[in-house]
């Protein structure tokens, strides 16, 4: 069974949260720029973007002497949110809607059967990154993933 944390969480984050959908304002991946093309927008100013970076090491997971063993892992996802131009107040409530929806969610149920053992938000909110020189607002939420091989 392969997993693919950024991909999955993105899967999972876009059933969980009402104003988001793959591949239209949620995307696995790093953050990407706001794009259109003949009058069609590809990427818009207000978009999520979703991306393992790192984790906690891997570690060997038994109940008992003698037990099968599995490696357990711990990914980190950053989710970074950006608000459309000059909206610091809808990004906010995007960047705050991320966390509520993700934090604690059983992935195992909403993708595919997978089994991520937990999901947690790290710290007590959204991190503001200030705004970037397209006047759009930034947020960056940290989630921790659990599963194991």
């Amino acid at each position: 069974m392969a997993f693919d944390p950024d991909v999955d969480f993105s899967d999972a984050l876009g059933l969980l949260a009402a104003s988001l959908t793959l591949n239209t304002n949620l995307w696995p991946g790093e953050e990407r720029a706001p794009k259109k093309a003949k009058k069609v927008t590809i990427i818009p100013d207000e978009a999520v973007f979703c991306l393992q970076n790192g984790g906690r090491s891997i570690d060997v997971v038994g109940a008992a002497p003698g037990a099968d063993e599995s490696d357990a892992y711990w990914p980190r996802i950053e989710v970074i949110i950006r608000s459309k131009r000059n909206d610091f107040t809808g990004g906010q409530a995007l960047a705050l809607e991320v966390r509520r929806a993700a934090h604690k969610m059983s992935v195992t149920q909403v993708v595919g059967g997978l089994p991520y053992i937990d999901c947690l938000a790290i710290g007590a909110g959204p991190t503001y990154l200030v705004d970037d020189d397209t006047e759009h607002h930034r947020w960056l939420q940290e989630f921790e993933l659990a599963y194991e091989e």
